[in-house]
């Protein structure tokens, strides 16, 4: 049996909440969630993500949207360009981040 969810909490959006587990973010829907969670949604991130496959490399998940990950941070000057990025779902590339999962570079 399915819990009734609320509207989102951004105003004129009437999409339903996202699930328990998002800390502050429960209360917006998935695409204000990411919007959010996001720092940036630059055009260049968004024509990458289209000629990239958006599947997660390490997992193969592709049930949803996924993420890009600079391999040489944006703090050592790592730019979002083809050379540079990899498509990770949200978990695995929380696992990156959190130094959990090491990614193979070719």
């Amino acid at each position: 049996m399915k819990k009734d969810r609320s509207i989102c909490c951004i105003e004129d959006c009437t999409k339903l909440c996202m699930s328990k587990g998002y800390g502050n973010f429960a209360k917006m829907c998935a695409k204000h969630h990411r919007q959010k969670y996001s720092m940036s949604t630059g055009n260049q991130r968004n024509r990458l993500k289209h000629r990239l496959d958006n599947e997660c490399i390490v997992c193969g998940w592709d049930k949803g949207p996924c993420d890009l990950h600079r391999i040489s941070p944006g703090s050592e000057g790592g730019r979002y360009t083809t050379n540079n990025v990899i498509v990770l779902c949200p978990n695995c590339h929380r696992l990156v981040h959190s130094n959990l999962l090491q990614i193979q570079q070719d």
